[in-house]
């Protein structure tokens, strides 16, 4: 099991990632892009089992927690979008909550979470959670309540073994998540979380979770301002 570490240290201090500000104008475009062909060198393991093969970027966490990797080679998003297609392979277990998705976030207590879930009961829905110091479901906190809008079928009923495209959108007035349909480049699922004035996330690496299930990625792009990292 990796010991669990801090990012490396192009990241940004927790009070400025959780701070209002305002989003400069001008176009995203791509500036990281891992195919994975050159094994994980991007990528920052903060727990659980990870390792690249053929391609594809496989995460798994069997003892409870949670496993999550950042891409530190990649810029910070702060007005910009992180996407990868996902692919859930099995259940690792069968208790409480399973899911596998992807994240934005600073570390491993501060985070965006768009995933998968399975219950206990093999009900399969979307999250779309903020971890916020630790707390999860931040945003339904009272102290840290968000509002939610554009919300589309976040009870979609997603299938293993079938590839999806995972996209989480950050701006300066809230973020979105959207679940793709790749064969037909339409949107399964999404909501928005509105920041307002309260506290949330508002920065961070793109990363990679997974907490009771099986799968792999492939693909990670990130969308910004400025120079392509490779």
């Amino acid at each position: 099991m990796p010991v669990v570490s801090e990012i490396k240290k192009e990241e940004k201090p927790k009070a400025e990632a959780v701070k209002p500000k305002a989003e400069a104008a001008g176009e995203l475009g791509e500036v990281f892009r891992d195919d994975f062909s050159k094994g994980a060198k991007n990528w920052d393991v903060l727990g659980g089992e990870w390792e690249v093969k053929d391609g594809k970027y496989f995460g798994a966490e069997l003892d409870g927690g949670n496993a999550i990797t950042y891409a530190a080679s990649a810029a910070d998003i702060e007005a910009g979008a992180f996407e990868v297609k996902v692919t859930v392979t099995e259940r690792a277990f069968a208790e409480q909550w399973a899911f596998f998705g992807i994240i934005i976030g600073t570390d491993a207590s501060n985070f965006w979470l768009l995933g998968f879930t399975e219950g206990p009961a093999q009900e399969h829905y979307v999250d779309f959670l903020e971890s916020l110091e630790g707390t999860w479901q931040a945003q339904s906190e009272a102290a840290t309540k968000l509002k939610a809008k554009n919300e589309k079928d976040m009870y979609f009923k997603w299938e293993y073994n079938k590839e999806y495209k995972f996209r989480l959108e950050m701006g300066a007035d809230g973020i979105t998540g959207k679940i793709v349909d790749l064969k037909k480049d339409s949107v399964l699922a999404q909501r928005t979380w509105v920041f307002g004035e309260m506290t949330a996330v508002r920065m961070g690496k793109p990363g990679l979770i997974s907490r009771g299930m099986k799968g792999y990625y492939k693909d990670a792009v990130v969308l910004g301002k400025g120079v392509k990292k490779i």
